[in-house]
């Protein structure tokens, strides 16, 4: 069984125990009813006519997932699905394809179709009466296909982080890079958390596809740490199966809203409409002619406004809001096993030369691969190098010499600089203000802090000068422009912990490292963000000394 197959039989398995994966502990009893319900409901399970499940094969399934995570789920790839059948399976899986596209259609019409059209081979092997009570089973007749009428209730999520809605808005039209004279439309991709109308991330892109969907829910964990829920629509890119695969591989519980019903991302949807009205209406009388422009204004536009603007709904600022009750709710991962994470997967065969070929691009891989058939997994948006697998074992890492990317961002930073622009006629640009003064912020935190340093700040410090755990926990308030009283609880334990573990740390390098992270990402963020900052340049401190 190869591994796309795999896979496909992991997620079925995978949807069969979310209800069992929640945070908190389920009610005495409620567990037992979940199971009863999928014991007794009539399952479509992936490559298998079986359309039930025993209790002791769900819990195998959950206890096999929280012993491995979602590698637990996958069948031995050596298995076999074995048994004969008097009906193919790719036949029922086209007749179920015809009735799910007109649930009108009968068993008659529909096996009538399928012979017309050389489906079925030898006529007469499905009988009427046996593909409906296939359907039946399968849950495919009239009565269940057709659609239910459902009431709306308004809905927010009970913390920070606990569910995040995506969609995508059409954005503005920018002269296109390939086609000169021409323009072309943009597509901005982003992520709202339900409980703070925070936005974790959200870009522009020329194109509505899956690598970008990815690229920006990638940004947004690594900014604002890992989701419960992501909630989407049922657009083809929020559906693909590498979504799929990297919301079960990270815990995220995947949801999909009724196909033509707003009613469920009306938070995301009131988000593309304040771009609309407070974004787009100002940039009309600004001159944007690259994708990098258009993303540097809207960066300064979210932190600068949308962030520390009083929502009407929560009565506060999203960031305000989003910091003061994320904490306890923080799921942090690395950054180097999200990449891993978030690499896309091929099947490719190896030449005889030991080659394989990736988005027209050339790669050698080692000579006993030779007419092997490999998992290729890598990064769309970096072809520099891609990863061999073969049965889901790591091989080998492999790079190509001259990278020929498909995204046109290298062609846009090729292009000459921008000619001056004309002024408009009342002289105020209200987005270039905020991109002036989103740097111009960055750069005072970085010289109040600098200043502070002793004179050999800007070298690796040499003088060791070690201070009191309170002083540390007071210069970090400070950096975040807040006062030490009015710091979370938890946010101080944190602080305390980092101390007790890996102090005491070194005045300038503490200095030295919130410096870094201001610069990197402003003062906004969750404070376990700086203390990382903190820890790692003290640890790669103290390994240098070390070496010396």
């Amino acid at each position: 069984m190869d591994e796309k197959k795999r896979e496909e039989i992991a997620l079925f398995r995978y949807s069969l125990i979310l209800p069992f994966l929640t945070p908190e502990e389920l009610e005495w009893g409620v567990k037992g009813e979940l199971l009863a319900r999928l014991v007794k409901n009539i399952h479509s399970i992936p490559f298998s006519l079986k359309q039930s499940l025993h209790e002791s094969t769900i819990r195998r399934y959950l206890a096999a997932y929280r012993k491995k995570g979602f590698d637990g789920l996958k069948p031995d790839s050596r298995s076999d699905i074995g048994a004969s059948r008097k009906i193919p399976l790719d036949v029922l899986e086209k007749a179920f394809q015809l009735k799910k596209e007109e649930p009108r259609r009968s068993a008659s019409s529909i096996i009538k179709i399928m012979e017309a059209h050389d489906m079925v081979k030898p006529l007469g092997i499905i009988k009427p009466s046996t593909l409906y009570r296939i359907f039946d089973k399968n849950g495919l007749t009239y009565k269940k296909l057709k659609k239910s009428k459902k009431n709306f209730r308004s809905f927010e999520a009970e913390h920070a982080n606990q569910i995040w809605q995506s969609d995508v808005m059409y954005g503005p039209h920018l002269p296109d890079p390939d086609r000169p004279g021409m323009t072309r439309r943009t597509y901005l991709v982003a992520l709202i958390d339900d409980y703070s109308r925070l936005v974790p991330h959200a870009e522009f892109y020329w194109q509505e596809k899956l690598p970008h969907l990815e690229n920006t829910l990638h940004k947004a964990i690594l900014k604002r740490g890992i989701p419960e829920v992501f909630y989407v629509d049922n657009g083809q890119i929020f559906n693909a199966n590498q979504i799929n695969i990297i919301c079960a591989e990270l815990g995220i519980r995947k949801s999909t809203c009724q196909p033509y019903s707003p009613e469920g991302k009306g938070k995301i949807e009131r988000f593309f409409r304040t771009v609309r009205d407070r974004f787009l209406v100002e940039l009309s009388h600004e001159k944007v002619e690259f994708l990098h422009q258009l993303n540097r204004k809207f960066w300064a536009w979210l932190e600068e406004d949308y962030h520390q603007t009083i929502h009407s709904s929560i009565n506060m600022t999203p960031n305000i809001r989003w910091r003061e009750n994320v904490t306890g709710f923080m799921r942090k991962i690395e950054e180097k096993q999200l990449q891993e994470i978030f690499l896309w997967r091929d099947k490719r065969k190896v030449s005889k030369v030991a080659e394989i070929s990736l988005e027209g691009l050339k790669f050698e891989v080692a000579s006993f691969l030779k007419d092997k058939w490999v998992q290729v997994r890598y990064n769309p948006f970096d072809l520099s190098e891609v990863f061999i697998y073969q049965e889901g074992r790591f091989l080998q890492k492999a790079r190509q010499s001259k990278l020929s990317r498909w995204n046109t961002a290298k062609k846009q930073n090729d292009l000459p600089p921008e000619p001056d622009e004309k002024p408009a006629p009342s002289g105020v640009k209200p987005l270039a203000h905020l991109e002036k003064q989103h740097l111009e912020k960055q750069k005072e935190q970085a010289k109040q802090l600098l200043g502070r340093l002793p004179a050999q700040a800007g070298s690796a410090p040499t003088v060791r000068e070690t201070y009191t755990q309170a002083h540390f926990i007071k210069d970090v308030a400070s950096v975040l422009k807040r006062k030490v009283e009015d710091m979370h609880p938890a946010e101080l334990e944190e602080l305390q912990q980092a101390w007790t573990t890996f102090g005491p740390f070194e005045m300038p390098l503490v200095h030295i490292s919130l410096t870094k992270a201001v610069l990197e990402k402003s003062y906004n963020q969750h404070i376990s963000f700086y203390i990382k900052h903190i820890i790692d340049s003290h640890l790669k401190y103290k390994g240098d000394n070390k070496n010396e």
